[in-house]
Formats: structure tokens, sequence, C-alpha cells
């Protein structure tokens, strides 16, 4: 997901170095103070500590995949573009 973001324009937060399958620390996500977030609803992000202030959630840009979607998102292959528009 994280090269999806980069390859789209965007900037990922969670950095590199907690490799392809990284364990998120909620605080990382507080500090960071994302302008999108892509994996829940805004009402799941809102009941999360200090989460409610956070940029993506107080413009409502959280998004939560599809099934389809979040099936092109996690598997690699020809349907990266598809994972992309989503």
């Amino acid at each position: 997901m994280g090269t999806l973001i980069t390859r789209g324009g965007g900037r990922n937060i969670v950095p590199a170095s907690l490799g392809d399958f990284p364990k998120v620390d909620p605080e990382l996500v507080v500090r960071a103070n994302p302008q999108v977030m892509i994996g829940l609803t805004v009402n799941e992000a809102r009941r999360r500590p200090g989460w409610s202030n956070l940029q993506a959630v107080r413009s409502g840009r959280v998004y939560q995949p599809t099934n389809a979607e979040r099936d092109a998102i996690a598997r690699p292959g020809p349907r990266l573009p598809e994972a992309m528009r989503a």
C-alpha cells in the first residue's frame, strides 16, 4: 500500500524501516496527523483516542476500501492499476 500511495503522489506516514507489513503505533498516526487515511471508516477513526482531531478525520477523508478494492491493494500483480484507482 505504501508504494501505491507514493506512486499516486502521496506521502506514506509509515516509515519504510518498519518493513512490508508494519504494526503501526497509534501514537505515530497522531504525531503524523495524516491528511488522508485508508483502511478504516471515519467512525472507527473517531473512536480511537486522540484521532478525532486528525486532519483526515476532521475533513472526512477516511476511506474503507471495499472487499474487491482491498483484494487489489493487497495482492501485487496485474490489478495494481485498479488498486491505484481505488
